[in-house]
């Protein structure tokens, strides 16, 4: 077992017992390999959150978590495999400290056949407080001796050269497993491992052949041309391909990763998919991109034409600055096919397994706050008010105060958590006095406006003597009471 820190993004885990208050987090994966001499073998890839581990002093005083494993692959009642043993975190010498992430990678032995795999992971140092995870499934090995073939895509989150002899260590470079098929907007490149083999069988000793890889959409399996690449290689035992692909620019969406192996004349011998995930929401629109898009099974190709400038409308509150931006210059022709395809790709970008469901969602608040603050001149989501609600979600409280002496109608909104700011507010006052269009006057959370000097522009001038601009009356106080202490 090889310790390490892994990167946070494989932290997006799913845990089997997310119900408990607290639970071992574990993600397990594998990919299938072939050994000319020994025959196919499974590397198992196991990741664990250090900071879901119980740890206690070890044998040399400091601090260490540790997990139980048993694995176990079965035909019928017949167990193939079994194993037992341990999986020992970073040490830390402090009861604080960040615990470290850490990994275990076994290189099982298993001959063509179909299998039930089972595992527990089990915290050592956890007692019956966290019960263990467990993952069960049917995997299937086939690897033909009478055709050219690839092993599964291992997903690799870093590596480097090394005199290392262990299960991370392939022809002479350790291999970080990337235990996931999801890809954040923080990482930006993509690398991959996979081998070909029995090619010289077909081809005849070193014998030139072409290997191509690229990534295409999951749902149209358009190749995407920027993510296309081409190797000449020589047929030998076992081809190796070890590459990477920048993708920075990748719009969020479902991927297949595709590994290709053909001869001289550009037949194909054999192909390998591995789908992902990725998402992007921060990537400015193209136009390539929404062109990519399979809109066959849209949910946005039920909505009405003439609904479909509203609907693109009604997201700004949600919207980055460049999707507004492209909605506001892009849009504005009314080109039919551009906007569909710009509404899908936005909530593809922030669902990708249910844009349809999230956009329901999104559109009964749109009705909720069209209800609550939109008026004659402004839809809803126009609205200062209406705009927060919409972004930032329901407030944890609202203070109403319609009629204190001397000051315009006005609204103190209070959010316990939002945007990552702990008590988050706002204040929204009506200087007209017109069909309550409340305006934002002024807020304490980092990039909405902010005026100092709000409790002054609070009072209504109109109802007394201009030499109460500088006084601060009781009804002025009252009022920076609420927003010091929201209820």
């Amino acid at each position: 077992m090889y310790k390490i820190y892994l990167l946070s993004t494989w932290l997006i885990l799913i845990s089997v017992l997310a119900g408990h208050s607290q639970s071992l987090e574990v993600y397990h994966t594998k990919a299938f390999f072939l050994h000319p001499e020994d025959g196919p073998y499974l590397e198992s890839y196991l990741a664990i959150n250090g900071g879901s581990v119980q740890y206690k002093p070890n044998e040399e005083g400091d601090l260490q978590g540790k997990v139980e494993v048993i694995a176990i692959y079965l035909q019928g009642d017949s167990i193939v495999y079994f194993d037992k043993y341990e999986v020992r975190s970073p040490v830390t010498t402090k009861e604080n400290a960040e615990k470290g992430n850490f990994m275990d990678v076994q290189r099982i032995p298993l001959p063509n056949g179909a299998y039930r795999f089972e595992m527990q992971v089990k915290d050592l140092n956890g007692g019956d407080k966290i019960p263990p995870n467990t993952f069960s499934e049917m995997v299937l090995v086939n690897f033909s001796e009478d055709s050219v073939s690839i092993s599964d895509i291992e997903l690799v989150e870093s590596y480097q050269r090394t005199e290392e002899r262990n299960n991370f260590v392939k022809g002479g470079v350790k291999l970080i497993p990337y235990t996931s098929n999801f890809y954040p907007e923080a990482v930006q490149t993509m690398i991959f491992y996979t081998e070909i083999y029995n090619i010289g069988k077909f081809l005849g000793d070193e014998q030139g052949f072409l290997l191509n890889y690229y990534i295409e959409s999951q749902d149209s399996e358009q190749k995407l041309g920027e993510y296309s690449k081409f190797r000449k290689e020589m047929t030998k035992e076992v081809n190796v391909l070890f590459s990477q692909f920048s993708i920075a620019t990748l719009p969020s969406g479902n991927y297949n990763l595709v590994v290709e192996v053909r001869d001289r004349s550009n037949q194909l011998l054999v192909r390998r998919k591995l789908f992902f995930q990725r998402s992007n929401p921060n990537l400015p629109v193209k136009v390539e991109n929404l062109a990519a898009l399979d809109m066959s099974r849209s949910f946005v190709m039920n909505i009405p034409k003439d609904s479909l400038f509203e609907c693109i409308r009604c997201v700004g509150p949600i919207s980055t600055s460049s999707e507004r931006q492209y909605a506001e210059t892009q849009l504005l022709a009314g080109e039919e096919d551009l906007m569909r395809r710009y509404f899908q790709h936005f909530w593809e970008k922030r669902s990708l397994l249910e844009p349809e469901s999230l956009w329901v969602s999104y559109s009964a608040q749109v009705k909720k706050v069209q209800r609550e603050y939109g008026g004659m001149i402004m839809r809803g989501y126009e609205t200062d008010r209406g705009r927060i609600y919409l972004q930032y979600g329901q407030p944890n409280s609202v203070e109403v105060r319609n009629m204190d002496p001397g000051l315009y109608p006005y609204e103190i909104w209070h959010y316990y958590k939002i945007a990552n700011t702990s008590n988050g507010k706002f204040i929204f006052y009506d200087p007209e006095m017109v069909d309550e269009m409340y305006e934002l006057l002024h807020s304490n959370l980092p990039g909405e406006p902010s005026d100092p000097a709000w409790h002054y522009k609070l009072q209504n001038l109109r109802t007394g003597n201009l030499d109460r601009l500088m006084d601060i009356n009781s009804s002025d106080s009252r009022a920076r009471e609420f927003w010091n202490n929201p209820k």
